[in-house]
């Protein structure tokens, strides 16, 4: 599946389009592809290179998220291909995989040279960014800042706590957990953008799981309280910065029955 360039997607070419692209496969879950982004923007700032992103089609959060990675500068293109995700245990296992001839057999832009699979080769000691992007001796952007592009819902910025919009809104949280049955939930048969869109301009609080939403929420600088369970990482590893969250422990995980550990919030 080519979901084609960005100079046909947006109708237009663009000059910086005569630069090689970069190829960044990744396996999931949700919230560790998110994390290489900032690689992603390292490209696009210091070599003015866009990236070819190969994503395997059966992670079912992969297809959730592809609207958002258009909305990203350093996307210029993205193939969905088929390749099987054995195992999810620490992150999407094996995350190296034949991506020129997967692209291929999708109808993908052609793979030049520079192809890297991110992935998490153990379990993280450093921030994941920064884990990912040290297997390859690559650098990451730390001021990046994930677009929402809010203006397409009509609000200009993001919900601060005591600033409502006037939306009849009770608080929204994620579908991980088994919130009070009055909080509404974000709804997993949309695209990723728009239950961070819906997150962004809750009227009393988004509150998120330790989960990819509470990824996006975070490089999106987006308010929000972040919930975390018994026997999680160490918040270094994964949301370092503390202004952008409150966080609330949770003695026990209690999850929705409705989570699943491929499904779009995964």
């Amino acid at each position: 599946m080519n979901l084609d360039s960005k100079a046909n997607a947006d109708g237009e070419e663009w000059e910086e389009n005569t630069k090689p692209m970069v190829t960044l496969t990744h396996c999931g879950k949700l919230g560790d592809f998110v994390y290489t982004w900032p690689i992603a923007a390292w490209f696009w700032r210091t070599m003015g290179r866009r990236v070819h992103w190969v994503l395997p089609r059966g992670f079912g959060p992969f297809p959730a998220v592809v609207s958002l990675l258009w909305l990203q500068e350093f996307t210029g293109a993205v193939t969905l291909v088929d390749y099987q995700v054995r195992d999810y245990g620490c992150g999407g296992q094996p995350y190296q995989f034949d991506a020129r001839a997967a692209v291929a057999r999708a109808g993908g832009p052609p793979v030049g040279r520079d192809l890297y699979h991110l992935g998490l080769r153990h379990y993280p000691d450093q921030f994941l960014t920064e884990f990912q992007a040290a297997e390859h001796r690559l650098g990451w952007a730390p001021d990046w800042t994930l677009n929402l592009a809010m203006e397409a819902t009509g609000v200009q910025g993001y919900k601060r706590p005591g600033e409502p919009y006037g939306l009849p809104l009770t608080p929204l949280a994620t579908e991980h957990l088994n919130f009070p049955k009055a909080w509404r939930r974000i709804d997993l048969a949309r695209d990723v953008v728009d239950n961070a869109r819906q997150l962004a301009r809750s009227e009393v609080a988004a509150h998120c799981y330790y989960s990819g939403m509470a990824v996006v929420l975070y490089f999106a600088r987006v308010p929000f309280t972040l919930w975390m369970p018994p026997g999680a990482g160490a918040l270094d590893l994964y949301f370092p910065d503390r202004s952008r969250y409150e966080l609330k422990v949770l003695e026990e995980a209690v999850i929705h029955p409705s989570y699943r550990e491929d499904g779009p919030e995964a």
